[in-house]
């Protein structure tokens, strides 16, 4: 099995950007998100002289962010291009899914001050019913994201969804179409149900 980078596990959260598939390669590609390809010249480019660590680091998480949020686009390879094309992929995504996060608040439908989820996120080479196939079975969820999760940080910590390094937070700390699924779907503590996040599956629990 391949471990994504912990892209999973970050979105989970209200800060962070809707997820897809990212891998970094040694091909002259800076990193690779669904089919596009940000190369090492590109990052030099964007990031300007001097080129070092840091800048280039910020570099490459901005292009994965926009790659993630907008499922896939060409941008020139200037700083003000990237910078801009991620502040209107932001506002276009926090426009589609904070209203439907909100409508659910509105409804009463998620009512606990404090949630404690656990994720397994699936790329879709193992499908939801034999991860929940296992878990009836009578595996744990921790041993289940160890064996199944695709996302290195939920398959190391036993699928815990983590906030800031505490493994529960209120409701507005997630991902907000997140909350809008867990609306929906009504679990009870304990109980699972599966999910989408961008391009990935998940098998989910109320911990």
């Amino acid at each position: 099995m391949i471990r994504r980078l912990a892209v999973v596990a970050t979105a989970l959260v209200a800060t962070a950007s809707l997820t897809s598939c990212a891998t970094f390669d040694r091909t002259g590609d800076a990193a690779v998100v669904n089919g596009h390809h940000l190369s090492e010249d590109d990052v030099a480019a964007i990031a300007g002289t001097p080129l070092n660590g840091s800048n280039a680091r910020n570099v490459v998480s901005s292009w994965i962010q926009l790659q993630l949020l907008t499922g896939g686009t060409d941008v020139e390879p200037t700083a003000d291009a990237l910078q801009a094309a991620l502040n209107t992929a932001v506002d276009q995504f926090a426009g589609q899914f904070l209203e439907k996060g909100r409508a659910a608040y509105e409804e009463g439908k998620v009512l606990s001050p404090v949630l404690c989820l656990g994720a397994i996120a699936l790329d879709g080479t193992v499908p939801t019913d034999e991860v929940l196939a296992a878990l009836e079975g009578g595996m744990s969820f921790a041993d289940a994201a160890a064996a199944y999760s695709v996302d290195s940080t939920l398959a190391g910590n036993g699928g815990v969804v983590t906030v800031q390094d505490a493994d529960c937070a209120g409701p507005e700390s997630y991902n907000q179409q997140l909350m809008a699924d867990i609306a929906a779907a009504d679990p009870e503590i304990g109980e699972y149900f599966t999910t989408k996040l961008g391009d990935f599956d998940l098998v989910m629990q109320l911990r």
